[in-house]
This record gives structure tokens, C-alpha cells and sequence, in this order.
């Protein structure tokens, strides 16, 4: 095996290898964006930047996929929210 074909395969692994890793984090972002937390917009924001750097070719269709669980996830916090502010009335008005 020549020094060629050995630099070619060295390439292709690490596409590879890295292929993966941005994958996973992409499913981990959209993982992230499923569960109702505070800095939502945040996260968001963080994938955007990441999409930017590691997958600019998938950036449109992918955030706008983000963008909608976002949205989703967003208006289940609004729901969560007013039990959440029940509870600590609740708690503020027992002895």
C-alpha cells in the first residue's frame, strides 16, 4: 500500500469519525430541544451556531425542524408554568 492510498483511507476514517460525532451531537441538540427548560432559546441559539461550523449544507432544513420542536417544546413550558405557580401559591398559603 502506497503513501497515497494510506493518506486517502487516514481521510476517509477521520471524515468518518467526525461524520459521527456531528451527528450525535445534532441528535443530542435535538434531544435538548424536546425538554422544557429555561434558556430554550439558548439552546437553540447554540445549534444554530453549531450548524453553521460542522453542517452549513443541512442548516436550513434542520433548523427549521429545530425551530418547530423549539416552538412545541416552548408552549409545553407556558402549560408547565402555570402548575408550577400553583404549586407555590399552594405551598405559600399552607401553615
Amino acid at each position: 500500500m502506497g503513501m497515497e492510498c494510506v493518506y486517502e483511507l487516514t481521510t476517509t476514517i477521520w471524515y468518518s469519525y467526525r461524520q459521527d460525532h456531528i451527528n450525535k451531537l445534532k441528535s443530542s441538540f435535538q434531544e435538548r430541544l424536546n425538554v422544557p427548560h429555561s434558556d430554550i432559546d439558548g439552546t437553540l441559539s447554540k445549534l444554530s451556531s453549531f450548524m453553521t461550523k460542522y453542517a452549513n449544507s443541512e442548516y436550513e432544513s434542520f433548523m427549521a425542524q429545530s425551530s418547530k420542536k423549539a416552538s412545541k417544546t416552548r408552549t409545553t413550558l407556558e402549560r408547565l408554568s402555570y402548575f408550577e405557580e400553583q404549586l407555590v401559591t399552594l405551598r405559600l398559603t399552607l401553615p
